[in-house]
């Protein structure tokens, strides 16, 4: 009797556990995408990057994102213009920093709105951040689109010039990442 009792409790005692292990669900990335803007008085442009290696933990009943983890190749970032894109890779130091990085340290939801914090690490150098997204959830599916600005001489970055003029020192990032929830 003793025996089937141990049993039962271990039986319930692990069913319990496995029931409070957060899901995790990884990028799709075809249909996720990093997008960075900058300007300059005589023009614009912008970059985007497919390569979204992302990592969620999810609560399985509310499928809300409890923690998140992103990386993103410096090298990936497509402006369409290959000088351009040479010169950034120099100015970022993607030989000796080659991955953009963000882990969540907080995320608060109010509705499908959420606040997260959390360390983005980029040019070898970590700094706290915090932005808004917006969750939507559709046929196991869920997608979060949010971004924020990012002053480059915070990271020791220097700002490109064309002309012997300086870009802004805004870097606007926003995102689209997407995935599938078990």
């Amino acid at each position: 009797m003793k025996l089937i009792l141990l049993g039962c409790t271990v039986v319930l005692f692990t069913s319990f556990n496995r029931s409070k292990q957060p899901a995790t669900s990884t990028a799709d990335k075809a249909k996720s995408s990093i997008n960075y803007y900058m300007s300059h008085p005589v023009h614009d442009w912008s970059g985007t990057s497919k390569e979204v290696t992302s990592i969620i933990e999810y609560n399985s009943s509310s499928h809300q994102i409890t923690k998140v983890t992103v990386s993103v190749p410096v090298a990936s970032f497509d402006s369409k213009n290959k000088n351009r894109d040479r010169d950034m890779k120099e100015l970022t130091e993607e030989s000796l920093y080659p991955s953009v990085t963000f882990t969540s340290e907080q995320i608060t939801y109010t509705g499908n709105t959420a606040s997260v914090s959390g360390k983005l690490g980029f040019h070898g150098i970590g700094k706290d951040i915090s932005f808004q997204v917006t969750d939507r959830e559709s046929e196991n599916h869920k997608k979060v689109t949010g971004g924020f600005t990012l002053q480059l001489d915070a990271f020791k970055l220097k700002r490109p010039s064309v002309m012997m003029v300086k870009s802004s020192n805004d870097l606007k990032i926003d995102f689209t990442i997407e995935y599938n929830l078990q």
